[in-house]
């Protein structure tokens, strides 16, 4: 099963993409699960952190730039250069 993280500040947005990928799982035989959907960028820190995930399908707010901490969780091959 794919783990699915949503993340934006807009929840209509996220509710919109949760219906797209629901509607797509249902359409296709690739089992999907929607894990962790959140607004604040930190909420979503914790759930990685606990979770020890590590690999899944991530859609960001583009603005996650500024929570660094969340790239490196996210990321951690980028950091290790």
């Amino acid at each position: 099963m794919t783990e699915i993280y949503l993340r934006d500040n807009e929840p209509s947005w996220s509710e919109l993409l949760e219906q797209a990928l629901s509607d797509y799982m249902v359409s296709s035989d690739w089992a999907l699960a929607i894990v962790c959907k959140s607004v604040l960028p930190d909420d979503l820190l914790t759930h990685l952190s606990q979770s020890k995930t590590l690999g899944g399908i991530y859609f960001l707010d583009i603005e996650l730039k500024s929570y660094p901490a969340l790239y490196r969780q996210l990321l951690p091959f980028y950091y290790k250069r």
